[in-house]
């Protein structure tokens, strides 16, 4: 997993793999998902992240796995 934000175009990141994208459509205004062939979101696209993130360039990332 990749995550980048872009000050000059005040842009968030997610990226979850390097599969290829096959379409995208718009969650919430300002959230956008790019979806593989399979229909699994493989990128999440955040505009204006400066106004959804408190500070986009120095995120704290936790994650949690469950394995079962």
């Amino acid at each position: 997993m990749d995550i980048t934000y872009d000050k000059s175009t005040d842009t968030c990141v997610i990226r979850f793999n390097q599969r290829s994208v096959m379409h995208s459509g718009e969650l919430t205004p300002g959230i956008i998902a790019d979806y593989d062939k399979e229909g699994a979101i493989i990128r999440l696209e955040m505009l204006d992240a400066s106004k959804m993130i408190v500070s986009p360039s120095t995120l704290n990332l936790n994650i949690t796995f469950s394995i079962e």
